[in-house]
């Protein structure tokens, strides 16, 4: 198991957020995966990803979530969160429904 959360970097919270956006529609495909290297590193990716594959969907947005004070306490925080997730949703050509319906989700939780 990859440390806890709270000792996260910026990077390494980022490459879980975006690995949670980039599962919503159930698989991560190559040019998902390597918009989240360009976005937060990839090594910042592997620390997180076994976090990640162990963690269920409601503890996945707990540990978001529980970066909302330290990483987006403000609407440019948020926006620059916002615009990474929509990047890495569009990187594959294929905006789905179901990425269209938790980009909107997710926006409301971050807004919080």
């Amino acid at each position: 198991m990859t440390t806890h959360p709270s000792d996260w970097t910026y990077n390494q919270f980022l490459a879980y957020l975006l690995l949670y956006a980039a599962h919503s529609d159930t698989k991560i495909t190559d040019q998902e995966k390597e918009t989240i290297f360009a976005r937060a590193g990839t090594r910042n990716y592997h620390h997180v990803k076994t976090r990640f594959d162990h963690d269920n969907d409601y503890e996945r947005l707990q540990v978001i979530l529980g970066f909302r004070e330290s990483y987006f306490p403000d609407d440019y925080s948020k926006n620059k969160l916002l615009d990474d997730m929509y990047t890495l949703l569009l990187s594959d050509y294929e905006y789905s429904v179901v990425e269209k319906s938790f980009f909107m989700c997710i926006r409301r939780l971050l807004a919080g």
